[in-house]
């Protein structure tokens, strides 16, 4: 049985913040299951997110290391661009990234606050007890 065009994964349009971008079939499968696997990829996504970190997102899904990140390429403090990178990860549900991030920010001193500690245990990337240690 040969497979058609529409068996073939398709890859989604994403608008962050009036940006568009296209994920290809492969870059969604990355790090699934996630908000752009797991939703109709017949319209687009719009999210009310940053543009900027989405670029990022971008590339993780690439397969491209963006870490550590440039300090001088962000307007806020890098702490806070971590910061804003994990709500990110976790609100798109990008498990790998969520947990590469944390780790970075235990590398730089940072500490991701209670809420995102919660939903990293929600995602299963840390049980209870090891978040204790974020």
């Amino acid at each position: 049985m040969s497979s058609t065009a529409e068996d073939e994964p398709k890859g989604r349009t994403v608008e962050v913040g009036g940006v568009t971008f296209k994920l290809s079939a492969r870059q969604i499968a990355k790090d699934a299951p996630s908000i752009f696997s797991q939703s109709p990829s017949s319209h687009p996504l719009v999210l009310d997110r940053s543009p900027e970190l989405f670029k990022l997102i971008r590339d993780h899904l690439s397969g491209y290391r963006i870490f550590p990140l440039n300090p001088y390429y962000f307007a806020t403090a890098l702490e806070t661009t971590y910061s804003n990178l994990l709500d990110d990860a976790l609100a798109y549900g990008l498990r790998s990234l969520a947990k590469t991030i944390i780790y970075q920010m235990r590398e730089i001193q940072a500490r991701p606050n209670e809420v995102q500690k919660q939903l990293a245990v929600e995602l299963g990337l840390f049980t209870l007890r090891e978040s204790a240690f974020l």
